[in-house]
């Protein structure tokens, strides 16, 4: 399950309620009507909904900029330490949301997928189409914190290794060093 978030203008939503085929998900009538007696016509994500609300809460706390500044922060130290793997940005300027990275050749990314599962409990996604098992993304979303960042520099630095490409582990670490002040946000 999951969410999505629809916002409409005044104008859009006159045409939102013009007959016609929307598809079953996109009959947004059938939500409007659900708000008159509190009952959603498909049933809601709730863990999603209350993952949401909690870090709405929370940068409203931390403030929108600041928690922009701490995203921006810890991103660009990830990408710093992920590229002394051998791990190269894709694009060259990434998200600070997300960050995907080309594999070195002499890898698949089905191996580090798995491996990074199954020996550090980190789960990361490969990539689609063309780009499948020469990619791997990460994403952390709010989840920037020196312990957090840190586990995944060495998990990645470990599957790196034990396929047999080299990694300079402890560079790569210090390279984090400037986002050590990031401090868990979410229990």
């Amino acid at each position: 399950p999951g969410i999505g978030f629809v916002v409409l203008g005044p104008r859009a939503q006159k045409l939102a309620k013009r007959p016609g085929p929307v598809g079953y998900y996109f009959d947004l009538s059938r939500y409007e009507a659900g708000k008159e007696t509190g009952d959603p016509p498909f049933t809601p994500a709730i863990d999603t909904i209350q993952m949401v609300h909690e870090a709405l809460t929370r940068t409203k706390e931390i403030g929108w900029n600041e928690m922009l500044e701490r995203h921006g922060r810890a991103a660009g130290a990830f990408t710093a330490a992920a590229r002394l793997l051998g791990l190269e940005p894709f694009p060259q300027n990434p998200s600070s949301a997300v960050q995907a990275f080309m594999l070195p050749d002499n890898c698949s990314g089905y191996n580090i997928l798995e491996l990074l599962a199954e020996r550090y409990g980190i789960i990361a996604a490969g990539g689609q189409g063309s780009l499948e098992s020469r990619i791997v993304r990460t994403g952390f979303l709010g989840l920037h914190s020196w312990s957090v960042l840190g586990r995944a520099v060495r998990a990645f630095a470990g599957v790196l290794q034990g396929l047999g490409c080299p990694v300079d582990l402890p560079a790569a670490e210090r390279v984090l060093e400037p986002v050590m002040d990031l401090e868990e946000i979410f229990n």
